[in-house]
């Protein structure tokens, strides 16, 4: 017989103190997932936190929150108010350069620096002619987010300027917001992720294990431009004519237009009664149909439904 296995810690089952790996675990299951199955996707936890932005020379970070995942559980951090990290380094003579922006980990036991803290910092690029293209950029650090970028141009080459596209996460099986078709395609793959396209107006995409392809949007529009859709719904006695049509006047015509109409009733038998609509007759003030099967003469209840505007 096979022996039990321990797990994890559950959370709040002991009163001594977690590791602190288990805890970072444990809450990185609530987390969208990470390239790997029980590790965390590096994100900011909203479009709007942590934004870069330039007051002069100073480097400002807004307030919010983030996740830095790791081979060792996910790391929960931000800052609650407007920062200024410091100004960036002047300007080189001859070359442009690209500095890195980062929200990072200190953390000796997980491949970090000296320090048990979050810190915000700003990594100088080396001068370089094409630093517009990558050339100097900084490495990223290993427990960290890159939250911008900073292209500082040469003297006298015209003014900083600031690039933040930090990616974003989510918790555990919500979609996870992306900026285009690029950030998309990078997200980790598995059956019935999805993902919010923020460049197509917030569209759906669900991954199959291999591609995306958008949700399908059920739109449904009854009226047009400031006109206010209306529905209609009594139930009203109808007494056939000799071809077995009957007509229901609207107790108040649509004012514009009648879109659909739904009949429902039994006769007098309870049985059911199948209905064909007439287009000659039906109009925004009233509908005419066939009763068919239905002797001439005969009353009928019949409740209906009618949307228009």
């Amino acid at each position: 017989m096979a022996v039990p296995v321990q797990t994890l810690d559950p959370t709040w089952i002991n009163q001594n103190p977690y590791d602190s790996e288990e805890l970072r675990r444990n809450q990185g299951f609530m987390l969208a997932g990470g390239a790997t199955a029980g590790t965390s996707r590096t994100g900011v936890l909203n479009p709007r936190d942590l934004v870069v932005t330039l007051a002069g020379s100073n480097v400002m970070v807004g307030p919010g929150g983030a996740v830095i995942g790791s081979s060792k559980g996910a790391y929960l951090c931000g800052v609650a108010a407007a920062t200024n990290i410091g100004a960036f380094t002047p300007a080189d003579a001859t070359n442009p350069r690209r500095d890195r922006i980062v929200l990072e980990i200190l953390d000796p036991d997980n491949g970090g620096g000296a320090g048990r803290k979050a810190q915000l910092r700003i990594i100088d690029g080396a001068p370089n002619a094409l630093a517009a293209s990558g050339g100097g950029y900084p490495a990223e650090p290993v427990l960290a987010i890159t939250l911008g970028s900073l292209d500082v141009p040469k003297v006298g080459g015209g003014s900083p300027v600031i690039t933040a596209r930090p990616p974003v996460t989510a918790a555990s099986g919500a979609p996870i917001m992306v900026r285009d078709a690029t950030e998309m395609n990078g997200l980790p793959k598995w059956v019935g992720a999805q993902c919010i396209r923020l460049d197509l107006s917030g569209e759906m995409f669900a991954c199959d294990g291999n591609t995306w392809a958008i949700v399908p949007r059920l739109n449904i529009q009854i009226g047009q431009g400031s006109n206010v859709p209306i529905l209609k719904s009594l139930e009203v006695k109808v007494t056939l004519d000799g071809s077995s049509v009957g007509y229901i006047t609207f107790p108040e015509a649509f004012p514009n237009r009648l879109v659909s109409t739904s009949l429902m009733r039994m006769h007098d038998t309870g049985q059911p009664i199948y209905f064909n609509m007439v287009a000659d007759g039906t109009s925004r003030a009233g509908i005419r149909f066939v009763a068919n099967g239905v002797p001439a003469g005969s009353t009928l209840y019949i409740q209906y439904q009618c949307l228009g505007f």
